[in-house]
């Protein structure tokens, strides 16, 4: 099989990165397909059998002249705020242009972004008599107070615990002035905390702690952030001549199915649903680990491009393989922007692992060196992150995804996608 991408971007030849250089176009290619997968920080999001599953179809995709990439953005509750919005156009407008040689030669690009919920759902008794409810939000039922529905169920409450803990220790935070005269702000009031959520994050609040908002039913909110994503590209100039297509579901960790919810009929079964399918088929090495209370080892900031970057960080930091319930992640293609502060649900997600999960070391990971600088700095400089970082006495530990090459990551069985 030719190289057809820098290996030096990627842990693995066969996917490419965001800063992937193409050499030549692959010969006897018939279509590219780009797969943008919103997902949540949880660290039961990804399995080992995910990531074998997927490598596998990828290579027999290729085969048959079909080269398919695979992007992961991972935020808390999986919401489409305004810097996850940033982060998909800023993927799709770098995918296209990583793709010339192929659009030169007149090959069909396809886009695709799941907008990716998780929880425990299951087909409601009525489907099997009617199967043409398949796919739609009235063929699933949520099972309440499931240990594996999103944490961010309670995103206002942990949010109140953040500005409860503000209040109580009066912090001066800086309000991340780049480029201009450094300004503080001492954090006494409730009013304060509305003042700084407004002026440094763009959150304008009414309440306390509404800045975020929970999630009430898990299959509505896959619709409801899909609809919110689409509105968002929709309203995008730069994007008006490019067709993207958008499907929302809910991934359930206890019986590893993906249930679609968006109705989206004419796009019928896409790579992803073709994921959990052979998954299905397959043992599940790690179906414990999905199941149970989440105990990661270690947190994750990572670039969204970076091949399998929660499996590569796990064996970079631990010297181990990888399997679900290890990595608690947050990914975006944006994450080494150091003039933008971090998203709202980035911010909650961050707090709940570091205070609730007791994760105090993790693992900073961008395309090279220098991209994995510009994260520290962002995550130094967030006045929040920042905060949290500095109060519960973080350990960052730079990891750029070259420190480990194709020999060293095959010892520890990374299944790449």
């Amino acid at each position: 099989m030719p190289t057809i991408f820098d290996p030096s971007n990627s842990p693995n030849k066969h996917h490419p990165t965001p800063s992937s250089v193409y050499l030549s176009p692959i010969p006897d290619l018939k279509k590219v397909e780009v797969h943008i997968i919103i997902g949540c920080s949880d660290s039961r999001d990804l399995s080992r059998a995910f990531n074998q599953s997927c490598e596998a179809l990828i290579m027999e995709e290729l085969e048959q002249g079909k080269l398919v990439e695979l992007h992961r953005e991972s935020a808390a509750g999986t919401f489409i705020t305004p810097d996850i919005v940033e982060s998909i156009r800023n993927t799709i407008n770098d995918r296209i242009q990583a793709h010339q040689v192929h659009i030169k030669a007149g090959l069909p690009i396809e886009l695709f972004v799941h907008v990716m919920a998780h929880g425990n759902v299951r087909l409601r008794d009525c489907v099997s008599a009617n199967p043409a409810l398949n796919g739609t939000i009235h063929a699933v039922e949520m099972v309440p107070n499931s240990p594996t529905n999103c944490g961010m169920m309670h995103a206002e409450d942990v949010a109140e615990e953040l500005e409860l803990q503000l209040l109580t220790e009066q912090p001066t935070l800086n309000m991340l002035n780049i480029g201009g005269k450094p300004e503080t702000k001492q954090i006494k009031t409730e009013s304060d905390i509305k003042y700084f959520m407004e002026r440094v994050y763009k959150q304008h609040s009414l309440i306390a702690a509404g800045w975020v908002k929970s999630i009430v039913d898990l299959r509505r909110h896959a619709c409801e952030q899909k609809l919110v994503l689409r509105d968002a590209l929709n309203q995008d100039a730069s994007l008006r001549n490019i067709r993207i297509n958008i499907t929302a579901g809910v991934q359930n960790y206890e019986d590893h199915f993906y249930y679609r919810v968006d109705s989206n009929f004419h796009l019928g079964p896409t790579f992803v649903d073709r994921i959990y399918k052979r998954m299905k088929s397959g043992p599940i090495p790690d179906a414990a680990q999905q199941v149970c209370k989440q105990k990661p080892m270690i947190g994750l900031f990572h670039h969204s491009g970076i091949s399998n970057a929660r499996a590569t960080a796990i064996a970079l930091h631990s010297k181990t393989s990888f399997q679900a319930g290890q990595v608690f992640s947050i990914g975006s293609s944006m994450i080494g922007d150091i003039s933008r502060p971090f998203g709202a649900y980035q911010v909650v997600g961050y707090y709940y692992g570091v205070k609730h999960l007791n994760l105090d070391q993790w693992v900073v990971m961008g395309r090279d060196e220098l991209e994995t600088e510009r994260i520290m700095m962002r995550i130094h400089n967030d006045p929040l992150i920042g905060y949290i970082t500095e109060r519960f006495n973080v350990r960052l530990l730079p990891m750029p995804s070259k420190g480990m090459n194709n020999q060293e990551l095959r010892q520890f069985n990374l299944a790449d996608c």
